[in-house]
């Protein structure tokens, strides 16, 4: 999650253009507030690895969205940001 507010770039887009990756669905303008998740997937041997990537804008006042996050073994855990979100204002009395 990219939360820095001060300059007006899109990390994810930049990586992903980097990597000669561009993802069309951020458009020519990204979003500055935005949640994503990438994974390489190895393929079979002797051929490329595929980048996997979900990426979520994100604006103020809205819900935050859920999204992969991969772990070994091509397992994966859906982290539900809303939801931990409001589990810590909870723990710590945030109203």
């Amino acid at each position: 999650m990219d939360l820095v507010t001060i300059r007006h770039a899109n990390l994810y887009a930049e990586l992903m253009a980097f990597v000669g990756h561009p993802d069309p669905t951020v458009g020519p303008e990204p979003p500055p507030l935005y949640v994503s998740s990438c994974r390489w997937t190895p393929n079979a041997a002797g051929t490329r690895a595929r980048l996997e990537a979900w990426s979520h804008p994100m604006a103020v006042g809205q819900p935050l969205p859920a999204l992969p996050i991969w772990l070994p073994d091509a397992q994966s855990v859906l982290l539900d940001l809303e939801r931990g979100y409001e589990q810590a204002c909870e723990d710590l009395s945030i109203p």
